[in-house]
């Protein structure tokens, strides 16, 4: 049973909140408004999801079952993504705020 879980159901849940929340952070580039209060929390969760998400759950995987490689590799690659994200969301929240003291300046 602990194999199944964590070989199959976890990384296919996993993966596809991961999906999910790539889709909103994809939707925030297509609205009207760029920088908005909506788009810097999507950015927020998308990097907290990415930088504990994948260690919590191979943490807890290693308890029950072998880890492979792959999936060191893989959680590099989403603390990496999870990083990068986290300076995005810096910038938008920024930008957001430059954004609402120009619309309070006019």
């Amino acid at each position: 049973m602990p194999y199944i879980v964590f070989d199959f159901l976890s990384p296919l849940g996993l993966y596809g909140l991961f999906f999910l929340l790539s889709s909103n952070v994809f939707k925030v580039f297509f609205q009207p408004k760029l920088f908005s209060q909506w788009g810097v929390r999507q950015l927020q969760l998308f990097y907290v999801a990415n930088l504990c998400l994948p260690a919590l759950t191979i943490m807890l995987a290693s308890i029950f079952s072998l880890v492979d490689d792959i999936a060191i590799i893989l959680i590099v690659l989403h603390f990496i993504l999870g990083v990068f994200a986290y300076f995005l969301s810096a910038i938008f929240k920024q930008g957001l705020k430059l954004q609402n003291e120009q619309d309070l300046f006019i």
